[in-house]
């Protein structure tokens, strides 16, 4: 009983701190993992010792267990097990000196199903939770989070093409499913904020790429979806925006100043940036009764950079 309870006990405390760290598939893993243990012990000691008794005391019968062929198998063995313990010491030494080492070089990069699942809903469904205690109702709805976070194709790897597609594109989904009921009772409206990228492509920046294009999928199926409550749906695609993620790009590459010249002559509107106040002027448009009868559209505030003709720069 006490090498069950043991063996046990042991995997129950993994389970907990899985609970405790894990997010999403891991938490749920956790739960099952640990009512699986539950139902072990309480099977294989209780019950067991149930059967025994009564297979023993009522029934007045023996029990064997062992086979004749395993009778005597490793019968008088002298193992000095505590002599070579100290081989044991050693090899568990070296697994820990490179667990540590393992942790000092990569760090603790949680994977995405630590990241990602049920924690996006908890925190989403508080949010708009706490709007609504506030304010009573939601008349509009404006998803602008994101950042082009570099996962490519060559040098990516699934976990963080998945963790930027949370960071991307999952939330425009939560923030959207939450904020419905009262959308639908105030009849208010969407703008989806999105990127010049899913159109054009930049390079290098696949899992971004992706969301955009996602972002630009989801306006346009929204818009159908929601037509029966009047609900409309539109996007403002960004281009080239001077924000302070945009400055903190720009200056890690070589020559920020010249490549930003370079940028900004490839913009047929007055060779310049977009400004956040514009991006921000058609938002407001968009969400407000002016635009009435506009909806499932995708609207380029970038000067021209996506559709004018390249000849004319």
């Amino acid at each position: 009983a006490n090498a069950i309870i043991d063996g046990n006990l042991t995997t129950f405390i993994v389970g907990i701190a899985l609970a405790v760290f894990g997010l999403g598939p891991i938490k749920g893993f956790a739960i099952v993992l640990m009512l699986g243990i539950a139902t072990t012990l309480f099977t294989g000691i209780l019950v067991t010792r149930m059967m025994v008794e009564y297979w023993t005391e009522k029934k007045g019968r023996s029990m064997s267990f062992s086979y004749p062929w395993s009778a005597h198998t490793l019968l008088n063995q002298n193992v000095d097990w505590m002599g070579i313990r100290k081989i044991s010491y050693a090899i568990s030494a070296v697994f820990v000196v490179i667990s540590i080492i393992a942790i000092l070089v990569r760090g603790f990069d949680l994977g995405v199903d630590f990241k990602g699942g049920y924690s996006y809903n908890v925190q989403f469904e508080k949010a708009v939770d706490a709007v609504l205690t506030r304010f009573g109702k939601i008349h509009g709805l404006v998803n602008n989070a994101g950042a082009n976070d570099g996962i490519g194709l060559e040098n990516g790897d699934y976990e963080g093409f998945m963790a930027s597609l949370h960071r991307n594109v999952v939330h425009y989904y939560l923030l959207a499913k939450y904020c419905l009921p009262s959308l639908i009772e105030t009849k208010g409206s969407i703008v989806n904020v999105t990127s010049k990228t899913a159109e054009t492509g930049q390079g290098g920046t696949s899992g971004y790429a992706a969301a955009n294009g996602a972002r630009n999928a989801l306006t346009r199926e929204w818009a159908v979806e929601l037509l029966k409550y009047g609900i409309r749906v539109n996007s403002v695609v960004v281009a080239e925006c001077y924000t302070p993620l945009y400055d903190k790009w720009i200056k890690t590459l070589p020559h920020p100043e010249e490549t930003l010249e370079k940028i900004k002559d490839k913009i047929p509107l007055g060779k310049r940036m977009t400004t956040a106040e514009e991006l921000a002027n058609m938002v407001v448009f968009l969400l407000s009764n002016r635009s009435s009868h506009t909806t499932g559209q995708l609207i380029h505030v970038d000067g021209g950079y996506v559709h004018l003709d390249r000849a004319l720069l």
